[in-house]
């Protein structure tokens, strides 16, 4: 028995992919392209426990927007897309920033802050990973917890 295919991506490089899907998003007028930002760890101090608090650990995030991406492939113009260097960016900020007791506060911010400055994204999934869980028995390789948000129309 093989790992999930969420977990068999934990040890690949940081990676970014487009990727342009058809789904009932599309026949609704809503954007279905997606830009992944996958892999990007970092250390932080975020945890319910008081040494999570005080030594840190590493953290390990995969962001996917998705937004509407035609006109960027059809004029190869950077203003025509979401600078992903930017995402990483609030990925990074908040990740390494101020201490959180929960991860799903780390992902909620994320989400909140990618939609707020970047106009252009539908929406946002984060999928935040602890690396080192102090409280869970070796044989986890990572405790995580997946989030979306969307824009309402």
């Amino acid at each position: 028995m093989g790992w999930p295919k969420y977990l068999q991506a934990l040890h690949a490089p940081c990676s970014v992919r487009s990727v342009a899907s058809s789904t009932s998003a599309a026949e609704a007028g809503l954007p279905t392209d997606k830009i992944h930002l996958l892999g990007a760890r970092f250390y932080g101090y975020h945890g319910a426990l008081p040494e999570e608090n005080v030594l840190g650990q590493p953290f390990e995030v995969d962001t996917t927007v998705t937004c509407d991406l035609r006109m960027a492939g059809q004029t190869d113009h950077l203003d025509a897309t979401v600078n992903y260097a930017k995402v990483h960016n609030i990925v990074k900020d908040i990740v390494t920033g101020p201490p959180r007791q929960l991860i799903e506060s780390v992902a909620e911010a994320i989400c909140a802050r990618v939609l707020e400055e970047h106009k252009m994204v539908h929406s946002v999934r984060v999928y935040v990973r602890k690396l080192n869980i102090p409280a869970v028995p070796a044989v986890v390789q990572s405790v995580g917890v997946e989030m979306e948000r969307s824009r309402t129309r």
